[in-house]
């Protein structure tokens, strides 16, 4: 999973891995008597998955019989495996009949499968957890790169899990049906609300996950209304957000909040030409915004890398004054 220490010795593990015997075999049983599976199987496990080496070896030659569009049962698997000298090594054609006799049906196989895939993934965190104990003892190795190389790994764990993770039909409606039903008996919007009724009436809020991108030509207030829902969102839900500006400056986006919190225009705020009760409103609206967990950066030429960073040293920082559901 990871790059900086392909170099160094690996730690003999006093106790064996996390893996799943039945499952695997299970899996490999019904994709010997149901060919058709081999393709939903191939596009959630790899050969890795796999704890043991035989299963490893028998899982690569259905794959391969598939890839070459030969019948998959036990005469071509236990043929195929003859011709490469693997026979013997998985125990013969005793143990492909074996495990045709321990085949599931479809629905149990997804079960067996992300069962699978989750002990790979511990399988995988244990070896990197010992990895990152040895690079840390490396000192010509950068802290930075350690630290971006682990953060890319744990990223690639999240993400496999959410791709690879699927669900049965029946399961999956009866999500939707509890969650219409849970809508109906709130009657209000299942995310979070921007502020701007028309739009919330479309969209149900903001859910998890969204990626809403507002688009227009210059100057016609984008940047405005962001800012905007940001300072909807942070006053009713109380939850930290970090806003990336590119183009303008801090300052700037502070005088365009105040403008419009106040009321006061830009050109009077950054002009000076202010009232005594422009400045009571001003001050009030800052003591307001200080106590608010809204952060700007305007750092330039950010990568992905750094953004994700920082957004999760915010996440660290704040998790304590929020409730964690976004």
């Amino acid at each position: 999973m990871t790059k900086f220490n392909n170099h160094l010795p690996e730690i003999i593990l006093k106790k064996p891995l996390p893996n799943a015997v039945l499952a695997e075999r299970l899996v490999l049983g019904n994709l010997l008597t149901n060919s058709d599976s081999l393709k939903i199987v191939i596009r959630y496990l790899n050969v890795d998955a796999f704890y043991f080496k035989i299963h490893q070896q028998i899982y690569n030659t259905l794959i391969t019989l598939q890839q070459n569009s030969i019948n998959i049962d036990v005469t071509t698997v236990a043929s195929s495996l003859h011709d490469d000298g693997l026979l013997g090594s998985v125990g013969g054609i005793n143990f492909l009949i074996e495990l045709v006799q321990q085949s599931s049906d479809y629905i149990n196989l997804i079960d067996y499968m992300n069962l699978i895939q989750e002990k790979y993934i511990r399988r995988c965190l244990i070896k990197l957890g010992y990895q990152t104990i040895n690079s840390a003892y490396i000192n010509n190795i950068s802290l930075d790169n350690i630290l971006s190389e682990l953060d890319n790994s744990y990223l690639n764990f999240t993400q496999y899990k959410k791709s690879n993770s699927i669900i049965n039909s029946n399961k999956l409606f009866s999500n939707v049906f509890f969650e219409l039903k849970q809508r109906i008996s709130q009657k209000t919007f299942s995310g979070l609300t921007s502020g701007f009724n028309d739009l919330d009436s479309i969209t149900q809020g903001f859910q998890n996950a969204d990626l809403i991108i507002i688009a227009g030509r210059p100057s016609m207030g984008k940047t405005a209304f962001c800012l905007n829902i940001v300072i909807n969102i942070i006053k009713q839900y109380k939850l930290p957000i970090l806003f990336f500006s590119l183009e303008m400056s801090k300052e700037q986006l502070v005088y365009r909040l105040l403008a419009n919190d106040t009321q006061i225009s830009n050109v009077r705020l950054r002009s000076g030409n202010l009232t005594k009760i422009d400045w009571k409103n001003i001050i009030t609206t800052i003591k307001n915004f200080s106590l608010l967990p809204l952060f700007i950066d305007d750092t330039t030429n950010l990568t992905i890398n750094d953004i994700r960073m920082k957004i999760k040293k915010i996440i660290f920082e704040q998790k304590k004054n929020w409730n964690g559901c976004y």
